[in-house]
């Protein structure tokens, strides 16, 4: 074997442990990170938002489970074929949670008074 072919090997070997042990939450809260919404220790200490995010980030994917049941629709068997798809949906569904997490957030906004 070349040390291309290894390099491939590594690289393909690095996807997939990176797929199996990344998680939709995990992908939801680096985006609430990024965006602000909630800090690092926020995340560690187990804040009320983190919670929050946590029982979201649930109650979404039990949804869509249960949407998927309904409608036949089959997960993706993690295979060297479908690494980059699965990433790929992970990071789409992490993106449709926070967007319901900033409706969920301006939706509780109180109402302005002006008196």
């Amino acid at each position: 074997m070349n040390n291309t072919n290894n390099d491939s090997l590594i690289s393909l070997a690095y996807s997939i442990e990176n797929c199996q042990f990344t998680t939709v939450e995990d992908l939801v809260f680096e985006l609430c990170i990024k965006s602000k919404f909630i800090d690092e220790t926020d995340s560690e200490r187990k804040s009320s938002k983190s919670i929050w995010v946590k029982k979201m980030v649930g109650l979404y994917l039990q949804a869509e489970a249960l949407e998927n049941a309904s409608t036949g629709k089959c997960y993706l068997e993690l295979t060297t074929k479908t690494v980059n798809e699965i990433v790929v949906n992970k990071k789409k569904t992490a993106a449709i949670i926070v967007g319901i997490l900033a409706k969920q957030v301006v939706r509780a906004m109180p109402n302005y008074d002006c008196e």
